[in-house]
Parts: C-alpha cells; structure tokens; sequence
C-alpha cells in the first residue's frame, strides 16, 4: 500500500523494470481509473499520476 492507496492492479513495465503501474479505480471520482507510475527504491518514487480514461472499464468490481 502506498500513501493509502490500495492498488487494484499492478502491471509491470516492459521497458524497465524499476518501474512499474499501479492503478486503481476510484468510484467517488466519476468513476475514473487513477493510474501511478512508480520507480522501485527506497523510498519508492510516484513519477506521475493521472487518471487514465482508457482503463475505466478494466478494474470495475
């Protein structure tokens, strides 16, 4: 878990493997996927977070 978020999804990067995806669908958001992009580390770097529209449909419960 990170910054308290709990990821749904954790995908790898197939480019490099200190960094992979970690998302997350967030209901109280307009039902938007958060998406963070996280380098391995310590402490483990958030490089980006965005809300990833193309992955709405992909983590729904």
């Amino acid at each position: 878990m990170m910054h308290g978020i709990d990821p749904s999804l954790i995908e790898s990067n197939p480019f490099d493997a200190e960094i992979e995806y970690r998302l997350r669908w967030i209901p109280e958001f307009g039902n938007r996927v958060l998406r963070l992009l996280v380098k391995h580390g310590d402490p483990e770097l958030v490089v980006t977070a965005f809300f990833d529209r193309s992955r709405r449909n992909d983590l729904r419960l």
